[in-house]
């Protein structure tokens, strides 16, 4: 107010400190609501960092858990030459049975399909 009275301006009135709190000025709201928004802002970035972060340690895990187990050179270290042989050929005459029974079933479904045609 000093200031004021040196440059010729009226004196503002001063009211007590309760009114003056209950009386914010927009801005100063306008200032709250700012800092309120960022700061729940903030904290929903954290929360999304952080799923995100739960989310890459769980398919972590499940590719750990997958592939737990022997691997390819551990499986085989324990064969020799004949054991090996043997259980490619075991392996080739269990892929050529399913051909055969697959190619058998699309001859029985086209001779039932003809059948059921005429």
């Amino acid at each position: 107010n000093k200031l004021r009275a040196a440059l010729g301006l009226k004196p503002l009135r001063i009211t007590n400190d309760k009114q003056q709190g209950e009386n914010k000025s927009a801005e100063e709201i306008a200032v709250a609501n700012f800092a309120e928004k960022r700061a729940e802002e903030n904290k929903e970035k954290e929360l999304a960092e952080i799923q995100v972060r739960l989310e890459k340690a769980r398919k972590k895990r499940l590719l750990k858990e997958k592939l737990s187990g022997p691997s390819l050179g551990d499986s085989d270290s324990n064969l020799g030459a004949a054991d090996w042989v043997k259980r490619s050929r075991e392996n080739a005459a269990a892929r050529e049975a399913k051909l055969l029974a697959e190619k058998q079933r699309k001859l029985l479904e086209e001779q039932e399909a003809s059948y059921t045609s005429s």
